[in-house]
């Protein structure tokens, strides 16, 4: 198989603040936050507060919160705060 120019693979670091959950455990993906249209994978790199876990769901590209003193979802509208991320893709 012969090479494939697949584009500059590029990693951005981006952070975004969460004061109000979108949905019951899930935030949508801020897609509008970086420069990478081809995401090949997302992390979370840090994250203001501890109380919640925060995690990339690649299935359903969004980003999911979980309450760490109970392990179940965090609530719609519960200010999760700053998380860093790092996302990796093409432009």
């Amino acid at each position: 198989m012969g090479e494939k120019n697949l584009g500059v693979y590029n990693v951005e670091f981006i952070t975004i603040d969460i004061d109000s959950l979108s949905g019951t455990g899930a935030e949508p993906f801020p897609d509008a936050e970086t420069g990478i249209q081809n995401k090949e994978g997302a992390v979370v790199v840090g994250q203001e507060d501890g109380s919640y876990k925060v995690d990339y769901d690649h299935l359903d590209d969004e980003l999911s919160v979980v309450d760490v003193a109970d392990g179940t979802d965090a609530a719609a509208g519960t200010d999760v705060g700053e998380v860093r991320i790092r996302v990796e893709g093409r432009r």
